[in-house]
């Protein structure tokens, strides 16, 4: 198997790029090592030198300690392990292990005396000629050793120093070597790093400029080849391959307009044939096999395209209007006609009638012995079940005039009614407003009556009669209020006050008739944003017809409580009840149960309307014989 040319490069480049690392390691470790034992030298040079004066100044002034604290000094540097100071004789002054101090030089070190093969006697011969710092390196290559002559001092009867010791010093250089080849190898492994990057970077590079155009040329060759001509090349560039991507383009092209001029037929057809909005169908003209449908054809019949292409015009088309067809079909084949047009019907699979215009019209074929026509077809079902609905609508005009004419006298009946009570509305207002003020004069006289009452007794009577004017003069501002209209603006209102002003109007009439009025309101009731006259209309209706469907006495419970966001309102009474079927109609505009003597039936029709416009909603459960509850929904934010 032959390697890809964009993989056979990188590969290649990453193995230089192996052996390339191996050698820089080996070559630059080793450099690396040098370098470093050349700077130790230096270093330890410097160290001794620095020492061989402060030493000499501290023994100068037979200051023995300051030089032993300069020597214990170099065992700060963790790389030198050892620093020794000793006189003419050998002998150890000063050392950093101080117990070698007073040992001989010999002791420390046996072979010194071989000093053609042991490093510190090889020194102190060199130190001795010299006066200055000499380092070499040890021979097992782990070590270097330094060695500074230091003046003692003189001998008795010499003015200058005649006494010469040794500094001497060894350092370890094996980890510095250690720390050097491990920085070579970081540097090394960085390196190869950055030039493997930059080989993935040329593969990369040959992989989408060179080898992936290459290969889409190649696609592109073999797409032609099937006869896709329609296969864009996009090599990008200005090379020769972008050159040789346009001649195979242009070629393509030549092609594909030498194709395009001969299809351009049959691709109208076919367009035509697919996209037009009536149905269409080749035929057999002699069998009435269908031979390729269009899917609005499809569509109309109630099949699929292939389930009409393995059947016959016949077997869907109502056996009413078969012969008639048949007897059109044959006067076509017999070139009596050149086509026709008429109305059918279609049965589809579920046995459902469709209605069609029906065109026919004959193709021409260049086998004459197998005619063939084109059928188009449009769905008219709709159109003719609107004709038999105007049909319907014309033999029932007469009934449906009777109707209307009924439906507007009942209207006119109601309306007559609803002018009935909204004199009697302003009328009860006219009133209200002539009783508020000689009540308010009543009052009054109560009031002086009892600041000047002799006994305790006509103080309470006083008490009792000011009492009942203030209850009459809410009654007044109660009807005032319903006959007051609405000014269709929200305010925050107190539900459970509504109710009680409600009440108010009622209670008479509720007391006279046996029924008993049963409280259950929130005290943590939050106020409702809505149009206060509109709820007052809404519960004041539900109260009467709770009230007007009790008989011979009963209880009405009224209930307020909060729940999430809204607040519900429950009126029960123990009346006759619902039927099921009136409460499908409970709603609508004048329907009433009460005869038009003693309803409109547009109270509950208004209520829930209102109701709906603040957002609200009321529900209705009821058993005859067993009593109603009204619940009316309403949000605390209208």
């Amino acid at each position: 198997m032959t390697m890809p040319l964009r993989l056979t490069i990188p590969l290649i480049l990453l193995l230089f790029i192996c052996a390339l690392a191996t050698w820089s390691l080996h070559i630059n470790g080793k450099m690396a090592e040098e370098n470093v034992e050349k700077e130790s030298k230096e270093r330890l040079t410097r160290i001794l030198t620095r020492l061989q004066g402060s030493v000499e100044q501290a023994l100068r002034r037979n200051n023995l300690e300051w030089a032993q604290e300069e020597i214990v000094g170099l065992g700060n540097d963790p790389n030198i392990e050892l620093g020794i100071l000793v006189d003419e004789n050998g002998k150890v002054l000063a050392s950093t292990k101080i117990i070698q101090i007073g040992f001989m030089l010999q002791d420390i070190f046996p072979l010194v005396t071989r000093k053609e093969s042991f490093v510190p006697g090889t020194l102190i011969k060199k130190a001795k000629s010299s006066l200055a710092a000499n380092v070499l390196r040890g021979l097992d290559g782990k070590s270097l050793f330094g060695i500074v002559p230091i003046q003692l001092g003189s001998t008795e009867g010499f003015i200058r120093p005649t006494r010469l010791g040794m500094l001497f010093a060894k350092l370890n250089i094996v980890d510095l070597k250690a720390t050097a080849r491990e920085t070579v190898r970081h540097q090394v492994i960085q390196f190869s790093l950055v030039l493997g990057l930059l080989t993935v970077g040329l593969g990369l590079f040959l992989h989408y400029h060179l080898t992936q155009r290459i290969q889409q040329l190649v696609l592109a060759a073999k797409a032609f080849g099937r006869g896709d001509f329609q296969t864009h090349i996009n090599v990008g560039g200005d090379d020769e391959i972008t050159i040789l991507a346009k001649s195979m383009m242009e070629m393509a092209e030549k092609r594909m307009g030498v194709e395009e001029k001969l299809g351009l037929s049959e691709e109208r057809f076919r367009t035509i044939f697919e996209e037009a909005p009536l149905g269409v169908a080749l035929i057999d003209s002699l069998t009435g096999q269908i031979y390729e449908v269009n899917p609005k054809f499809a569509a109309i019949s109630g099949r699929t395209r292939e389930e009409m292409t393995s059947i016959d015009w016949m077997s869907i088309t109502h056996p009413d209007d078969v012969q008639i067809d048949l007897d059109n079909m044959a006067d076509l084949n017999a070139k009596k006609i050149d086509g026709f047009n008429m109305d059918k019907r279609y049965i589809k699979p579920d046995g459902s009638p469709v209605w069609i215009n029906m065109t026919i019209a004959p193709v021409t074929v260049i086998d004459k012995d197998k005619p063939r026509h084109l059928c188009m077809i449009k769905d008219i079902t709709d159109r003719k079940q609107a004709e038999e609905e105007l049909e319907k609508y014309r033999n029932h005009l007469e009934e449906l005039v009777e109707e209307r004419t009924q439906k507007l006298k009942n209207s006119q009946k109601q309306l007559i009614h609803s002018e009935k009570l909204s004199s009697l509305g302003k009328l009860t207002g006219a009133i209200a407003h002539e009783f508020n003020n000689p009540l308010q004069g009543l009052r009054n006289i109560i009031e002086i009556l009892s600041n000047s009452a002799p006994s305790e007794k006509e103080v309470k009577l006083a008490e009792l009669g000011k009492s009942e004017c203030d209850r009459m003069a809410r009654m007044i501002v109660s009807l005032r209020d319903f006959h007051k209209p609405s000014s269709g603006k929200s305010s925050p209102i107190n539900i459970n006050r509504c109710l009680e002003e409600v009440l108010a109007l009622q209670i008479k009439s509720l007391k006279e008739r046996g029924i008993q009025i049963n409280q259950q309101f929130s005290d943590k009731l939050p106020l409702v944003e809505a149009v206060e006259d509109q709820i007052k209309q809404v519960l004041l209706n539900i109260f009467q017809n709770a009230a007007d469907s009790i008989s011979g006495g009963g209880q009405i419970t009224l209930t307020t409580e909060a729940q999430d966001s809204r607040i519900i309102i429950k009126i029960q009474d123990t009346g006759s009840g619902i039927s099921e079927d009136n409460k499908k109609n409970l709603f609508e505009p004048f329907f009433t149960t009460k005869g038009t003597e003693y309803g409109t039936g547009l109270g509950l029709s208004i209520s829930y309307g209102i109701n709906q416009n603040h957002g609200g909603d009321i529900e209705v459960e009821s058993e005859l014989d067993r009593g109603t509850t009204f619940t009316v929904i309403l949000p605390i934010r209208g």
